[in-house]
């Protein structure tokens, strides 16, 4: 049974620079990835691989439009990439 992360969220974080992505947990790991926009499907780059729910990604460009998402590793394996979100990044 495959499990896709819902109700993802990325908000823009505390720093310039940086936005803070959290999923609902039920994962043994968490796969973040972002691209700048527009997406194109070879440019995702991971931005860490964690076991907790949440997670800040630092380094961005601010001024720029990025999207995010999250694949869930469960015990049957990684789980499908959920849809993207986009923020605009300050």
């Amino acid at each position: 049974m495959q499990v896709a992360a819902s109700s993802f969220s990325a908000v823009q974080g505390l720093q310039s620079g940086s936005v803070d992505v959290s999923s609902p947990s039920g994962g043994a790991a968490y796969i973040w990835e972002y691209t700048a926009d527009p997406i194109v499907e070879n440019n995702w780059l991971i931005a860490a691989t964690t076991t907790q729910s949440g997670f800040t990604i630092n380094g961005l460009t601010p001024g720029l439009k990025y999207w995010f998402r999250v694949a869930l590793v469960t015990s049957a394996g990684q789980q499908p990439f959920c849809n993207p979100v986009m923020v605009h990044v300050v």
